[in-house]
């Protein structure tokens, strides 16, 4: 052992024998400070207290075991509750069967001159498709080819020449209403 553990040894060894003394004098005048700790339980009684403490012996010299549960505050029957008002939450009608909402783009329809042609899966072959843009409202009407491909991120295609009369190039895809 150093000689700087010797020292710190030494300084805790004799504040201990100090201190220890010196708190058991500053207590020994409280007159709590033999008695068991306050410690109690919520609702039931301090031991001593005389009802309900099970060193406590009534005449025969059982202990008393009585005890009377009270009614939990939660399930107290004077306190009133207010109905919680109703509220009532717009649910739109489903979309006919005839109808699908989708992303719209455009695809270059030049092989087939003079047709509007468009391509939605689901609508049949051959229909006429309306075509409304949500954000704006203008609308086109088209004839529906599924034998044409569909970029991905779309859900509907249109030819390019239709697309320009209800949105701009820039804005592709878009959402559309499709009904047919």
């Amino acid at each position: 052992m150093g000689v700087h553990e010797r020292r710190r040894l030494v300084l805790a060894t004799a504040l201990t024998v100090v201190a220890l003394p010196a708190i058991w004098l500053m207590d020994r005048d409280d007159p709590n400070g033999t008695a068991a700790p306050a410690a109690a339980a919520i609702g039931l009684p301090e031991p001593g207290a005389g009802a309900g403490d099970p060193d406590a012996a009534d005449a025969a010299g059982s202990p008393d075991t009585s005890f009377e549960p009270q009614m939990p505050l939660f399930l107290d029957n004077t306190v009133l509750v207010q109905q919680p008002a109703v509220i009532d939450i717009a649910v739109p009608d489903t979309a006919p069967a005839t109808e699908r909402i989708v992303k719209l783009t455009y695809k270059d329809y030049s092989d087939f001159e003079g047709e509007r042609l468009c391509t939605l899966p689901g609508a049949p072959s051959g229909a006429e498709v309306t075509v409304t843009n949500i954000d704006n409202g203008q609308q086109v009407t088209c004839v529906n080819n599924l034998g044409m491909s569909i970029p991905v991120g779309a859900g509907m295609a249109i030819d390019l020449n239709l697309y320009v009369r209800i949105a701009d190039l820039v804005d592709a895809p878009v959402p559309v209403r499709a009904s047919w």
